[in-house]
């Protein structure tokens, strides 16, 4: 099976401008995003064109669903980005946030970045591996977390593509609000901070090296004066 879209000009004549083939398709089953090309240098000079959709089909009769379609000029290097986040998160917690990036150019895109902040603090910033190809959308997920001591009761996430050569900027940024909800884990209370100088613990530790190697002289002193002794005790003895 196979679907055409096709342009018809005001003398009636037919012009096919894209085809999907179902069946040299391998990807996964649901929608799919199909981009196809008005050439101006066949339809600019006309005083009107009807866009129409052909299904070529054998006998197996399935379903065809089409939707969200829309009419643009295309740049040749553009991409859009937005952002998907919680409505509602709890402050201390950790949220699932989807940045999306759809190639709206004409060309394939290689290399951009991808980032994510929350009140103009950096989350995270991801380059891409491979390219993306005109109609693709690739999504990011990407956690943020809420600190406990957040204030305000809301943050403002931010998704931006950095891509020096996008010919259409307005698109590289997306916004979403979450409102914040205080934790109801108990806080903690009459909570201090001890800092010990570290000069005076070095001070400590040397005054008892000093005293231990003190202690180990003297007992070696008194070994040598017990021998001595011993010794002329027993030089007396012989005598």
């Amino acid at each position: 099976m196979k679907l055409q879209v096709e342009v018809r000009k005001p003398d009636n004549t037919l012009v096919k401008v894209g085809q999907f083939d179902y069946a040299t398709f391998t990807g996964e089953e649901g929608w799919q995003k199909m981009v196809c090309n008005l050439d101006p240098n066949l339809f600019a000079k006309e005083r009107f064109i009807e866009i129409g959709f052909h299904v070529i089909s054998g006998e197996a009769k399935v379903p065809i669903c089409i939707d969200n379609i829309s009419l643009r000029n295309l740049n040749e290097r553009d991409l859009k980005v937005s952002l998907s986040a919680p409505d509602m998160m709890i402050k201390g917690e950790t949220a699932r946030t989807t940045i999306s990036v759809e190639n709206y150019g004409a060309e394939a895109v290689n290399t951009y970045k991808v980032r994510l902040t929350a009140a103009d603090e950096l989350i995270k910033e991801a380059t891409a591996e491979q390219p993306i190809q005109p109609g693709e959308v690739r999504n990011l997920d990407i956690d943020y977390k809420a600190g406990v001591l957040l204030g305000g009761n809301n943050v403002r996430l931010k998704a931006e593509i950095v891509y020096d050569e996008d010919q259409d900027k307005d698109n590289n940024t997306d916004e979403a609000t979450v409102m914040l909800k205080d934790s109801e884990l108990p806080k903690p209370e009459n909570v201090t901070i001890q800092k010990q100088e570290r000069k005076q613990h070095n001070a400590q530790l040397g005054r008892t090296v000093t005293q231990r190697a003190n202690h180990h002289g003297r007992l070696r002193i008194l070994h040598a004066l017990v021998n001595r002794h011993i010794r002329r005790l027993d030089n007396h003895r012989r005598r």
